[in-house]
């Protein structure tokens, strides 16, 4: 079974290593823990530790990135997107 509670010397390693950049499973390793487990613990208690977010995921997948075409592209099907999808040269 997994322990429930945080020790001090647990919350000091969290601490430390976040600040060092390692990614969350690795803590999750570390630590013996589930890597869900430390998101919602940092989530919970991130002011009072005074960590900051990461913007860029350290490991895993990257983030999609979407031009502006893609953007203005998605969403509802416009109003005569028939002419769209005809043939031109008919």
């Amino acid at each position: 079974m997994r322990p429930t509670t945080w020790t001090k010397e647990e919350v000091n390693t969290l601490v430390q290593m976040w600040k060092d950049g390692v990614s969350s499973g690795t803590i999750a390793k570390t630590l013996n823990r589930r890597r869900s487990a430390i998101s919602q613990y940092l989530c919970r208690h991130r002011e009072k530790l005074g960590l900051e977010k990461r913007m860029e995921p350290v490991g895993g997948r990257p983030r999609k990135k979407t031009c502006g075409f893609d953007r203005a592209w998605s969403g509802p099907v416009p109003r005569g997107h028939w002419m769209i999808t005809k043939a031109w040269g008919l």
